[in-house]
């Protein structure tokens, strides 16, 4: 009797298995694009980052962990086509592609989608889920202990390390990432990010699965997770993480250990997610579900209202490469920028922005004061001075960055931009120093994000390694300090460039003016409005983009 019993709990088992797309023991092998649940095991596992990992950052120290229930997890990340056919509308950046995965999701807008998934199998939410109109207009919280409830939900961090490990304790489950901020083998493999996505995001399961057959867990698009620590409500808003990296990031943030924390309520043309559930013993009885509210989020807003006559910016977009094709009489990067940027408050732009890098100076002038004119002093390197004149004679605000470097040590720089107002008084600056060869990846900000008012509306300022990698500097500068217009600084050379200056204006409902000095593949640059619109046009003669700004 006790085998016949036995006999019938395993049949009954391997029909609940068969019935919720899982095998025993093994993940299950699933079809690329289509609903199903992988069952990943349980046991121990590994999260956080040793010392000494390639491309470590902050992340948390290495823990073994034991996991005593086994997982089951959507085997690609959420589709547009299935988000569409769920929830009814496709928020997403990167429209006319189905099998992508779905972008500018808010983390509640994630959870309820899973949360739908359970209530169609008759499930009840691991979520309590309120709509209160606007455009952010949707709540969910737990309504229940993750690990105990068995519908459809997000994951927490925890959970993504381990089933984006499948057991493995390397960098990445392909292995060590090495270039840190540029084209890597490892990830060429496994992921869709900055160096080979061509600013788009990718149809899902296109590049190597893990071992435990899931697809996408490095790249294409970041992926919301439960963030562990406290919420700030300090700031008006709770926060949760995004692992994984995307097409937009660089290589090191595609390590599972690699977190950015974000509000909750952000939508960002990077971010989609997956659905977990935990599994459960065959006999366990699923729970009639309650009824989740419907959602679709209005149009967004269209950025600022129309001033009484529009405001032209220019963007600088010069390589570097021929000075003398600017002006006959230019040798150098530093004149020519002069040449250009006379040029365009010539033809009306009263906010001019200058690539990354664009002017080099050797040895380092004092940090120039907030609200004063940089004065040149004998002796001393006068950069600073030089350009303030320029502003002055020209009656513009003009963002420059520049270069400074020692002669003894030329991989040692340091790369700072400076903001002065039509007086030739500094009104912003934003600078980090950048260690190159085996410390490439220590980029350290200076005095965060800086913002300064104008008749024109509040002018933030970026430079280019902020645009991927400091989400919190993002935050700072468009909620707390309310930037309307951003002016970034860039020297970019993927493919593609525009993509991500769209996307980050699309982002925040910013304008963002775009001074890209790429060389090679890159180009790009331009003037970007808050639905992502390029606003710029080129001048037929010069690398100056110009855009009237409707603020």
């Amino acid at each position: 009797m006790r085998n016949s019993k036995a006999s019938v709990i395993a049949r009954f088992a391997a029909l609940w298995l068969a019935a919720s797309g899982c095998k025993s023991g093994t993940p299950s092998e699933p079809e690329v694009g289509k609903m199903g649940w992988s069952r990943t095991p349980k046991g121990s596992y590994v999260v956080g980052s040793p010392e000494g990992e390639s491309c470590r950052r902050d992340e948390a120290e290495r823990q073994e962990l034991n996991a005593e229930r086994a997982l089951e997890v959507m085997p690609t990340e959420v589709t547009q086509a299935q988000f569409e056919a769920r929830m009814g509308y496709n928020p997403s950046f990167h429209r006319e592609c189905p099998e992508c995965p779905v972008d500018s999701v808010t983390f509640d807008e994630a959870a309820l989608y899973c949360a739908r998934e359970g209530e169609a199998a008759g499930m009840a939410s691991c979520y309590t889920c309120e709509a209160a109109g606007g455009r952010d207009g949707l709540n969910c919280a737990l309504s229940t202990d993750l690990e105990d409830c068995r519908a459809p939900r997000l994951p927490t961090a925890d959970e993504y390390e381990r089933f984006a490990r499948a057991g493995t304790r390397g960098g990445t489950y392909g292995g060590e990432i090495q270039s840190c901020m540029a084209r890597d083998e490892v990830a060429e493999a496994i992921a869709w990010y900055k160096s080979n996505s061509k600013g788009l995001s990718h149809p899902v399961g296109k590049k190597s699965a893990n071992p435990w057959g899931l697809y996408d867990v490095a790249g294409n698009v970041a992926e919301w997770v439960h963030a562990s620590g406290e919420s700030r409500p300090e700031l008006g808003t709770d926060f949760a993480g995004l692992r994984g990296g995307s097409w937009y990031h660089n290589a090191h943030h595609l390590r599972p250990a690699s977190h950015l924390r974000v509000p909750k309520n952000r939508r960002f043309a990077y971010a989609g997610f997956r659905c977990v559930r935990t599994a459960v013993p065959p006999e366990a009885k699923p729970v009639v579900a309650g009824n989740l509210p419907e959602f679709r989020p209005p149009d967004p807003a269209g950025g600022p209202s129309p001033g009484p006559e529009p405001v032209i910016a220019a963007a600088i977009v010069y390589t570097g490469e021929s000075p003398e094709a600017i002006d006959p009489n230019c040798h150098d990067d530093n004149c020519a920028l002069v040449r250009l940027i006379e040029e365009a408050a010539a033809q009306g732009a009263r906010l001019i922005v200058t690539p990354e890098y664009g002017l080099a100076q050797e040895w380092a002038e004092p940090e120039p004061a907030l609200g004063r004119r940089p004065l040149a002093v004998q002796g001393e390197a006068n950069l600073l001075a030089r350009f303030a004149g320029v502003a002055d004679e020209a009656d513009v605000y003009l963002v420059i960055n520049a270069q400074t470097y020692r002669p003894e040590a030329p991989d040692a720089q340091y790369n700072t931009v400076i903001a002065f107002d039509p007086r030739g008084r500094v009104v912003g600056r934003h600078h980090k120093f950048e260690l190159y060869g085996a410390e490439r990846d220590a980029l350290t900000p200076g005095e965060g994000v800086t913002s300064f008012d104008t008749p024109f509306g509040r002018v933030g300022l970026l430079v280019c390694a902020d645009i991927y990698g400091q989400p919190a500097l993002h935050h700072e500068l468009m909620r707390e300090q309310d930037a309307r217009i951003v002016a970034w600084s860039a020297s970019w050379t993927v493919e593609g460039a525009t993509r991500w200056q769209s996307a980050f204006a699309r982002d925040w409902n910013v304008f963002f003016i775009a001074a890209n000095g790429a060389k090679g593949a890159g180009g790009g640059g331009g003037v970007f409005g808050p639905f992502g619109r390029d606003l710029g046009e080129r001048d037929v003669d010069l690398p100056i983009v110009f855009a009237e700004l409707p603020i």
